[in-house]
């Protein structure tokens, strides 16, 4: 794939991911400064203390087109040759501070640290959601449409299926019909291709997407829960025929 793309890590202050083999001494680890240091972290280091970075005012996804990240020293050096893009890893809206974590870092430039993506107007905000509030970003179709914009790039039908049924569920967009709609096609890709084949019509489609969701949360959900969500579904979709 040209160009290179890389993903970016994105968590909580203190629940960066941390890798290691069996045998390591984890107090030694523990220790160790770079433990603490992640792509996040010092994509803020480097924002709050590098004024060549501070003149460039990009967002975290743009930051790999201008610096490479060193995985054993775990810090961001200059870019000297190449092209890269960045992406930010997905995150489910039921995590809550995480998911509105990840809607700062795509649309606040230059962060030098997690209480300046809380800071609106020189006021320090209680949490992510309400910092995206009072910066007019909670828009909850739009956010949704992007995240299954995003997704649709690289997962897998059944993969979307789900997601869709979450974002539902625990984001109640205002247009569910439409968001369902500009969707449904990359959520139905196996059945699109055996339309022909299993003589399907697009409202049985609609139908084995609903019923797809379905199969997915059984996997993971209390039956009472996956009962409430596809209920859900079928009314406001208008498809409980």
């Amino acid at each position: 794939m040209y160009p290179d793309v890389l993903q970016l890590q994105i968590h909580l202050p203190n629940y960066q991911t941390v890798h290691f083999e069996d045998d390591a001494d984890l107090e030694k680890l523990m220790k160790d400064e770079r433990t603490k240091k992640s792509m996040l972290t010092e994509f803020f280091h480097l924002n709050a203390t590098d004024t060549e970075e501070q003149s460039l005012r990009c967002l975290y996804k743009d930051f790999p087109k201008y610096y490479v990240w060193n995985s054993t020293r775990h810090l961001w050096v200059r870019r000297k040759r190449g092209i890269v893009i960045g992406r930010l890893c997905m995150v489910n809206p039921c995590e809550d501070e995480r998911y509105y974590l990840r809607i700062l870092l795509l649309n606040v430039c230059c962060p030098a640290g997690y209480d300046d993506l809380l800071t609106v107007e020189g006021v320090l905000c209680e949490t992510n959601q309400e910092s995206e509030y009072k910066r007019g970003l909670l828009h909850r179709d739009d956010d949704i449409d992007k995240c299954m914009e995003e997704a649709s790039l690289t997962r897998m039908a059944p993969e979307l299926r789900m997601l869709f049924a979450t974002l539902l569920y625990y984001c109640k967009p205002s247009k569910p019909n439409d968001l369902f709609s500009k969707f449904c096609s990359c959520m139905a890709d196996y059945f699109e291709r055996h339309r022909i084949k299993l003589g399907l019509r697009d409202s049985d489609i609609m139908h084995r997407v609903l019923l797809g969701m379905n199969d997915t949360l059984n996997l993971w959900v209390r039956k009472s829960t996956t009962i409430i969500l596809c209920r859900s579904l079928l009314l406001r979709l208008k498809l409980n025929k």
